[in-house]
């Protein structure tokens, strides 16, 4: 269980800035699990019930999937048949070949050891 302070939860959900969740979290409009929720308080996004002027407060989901064997857009695929839209996807390793360092869009050479490891 992932502990993260409301205002950050709030303005994950790209419903406020986290200075205008800290503003509205001071003035009672906020409240967790059915109290009035305090300014620099711990919640768990996922268990926490947030409400905001009454709303429930939308909440994001990551899922990580690990394919040993990728076939085209199989992922989208199966996240579409549950249910899941998708806003993106992301491949961070092939075989033992991270993207870690790497910004998006950017790509830079293997070395023999990594090009053994593809194709052993």
């Amino acid at each position: 269980m992932s502990l993260n302070r409301l205002q950050k939860i709030i303005s994950e959900s790209s419903l406020l800035s986290r200075s205008t969740a800290g503003l509205v979290i001071t003035k009672g409009i906020v409240k967790l699990n059915r109290r009035q929720a305090i300014l620099r308080e711990k919640e768990d996004p996922i268990s926490d019930h947030i409400l905001i002027c009454g709303k429930v407060l939308p909440k994001k989901q990551n899922h990580k999937v690990i394919l040993k064997v990728g076939r085209n857009r199989q992922i989208r695929r199966i996240g579409t048949l549950l249910g899941y839209p998708f806003q993106g996807l992301q491949r961070i390793s092939i075989v033992n070949i991270n993207s870690n360092g790497l910004e998006g869009g950017k790509w830079r050479e293997l070395k023999t050891k990594e090009w053994i490891q593809i194709f052993d």
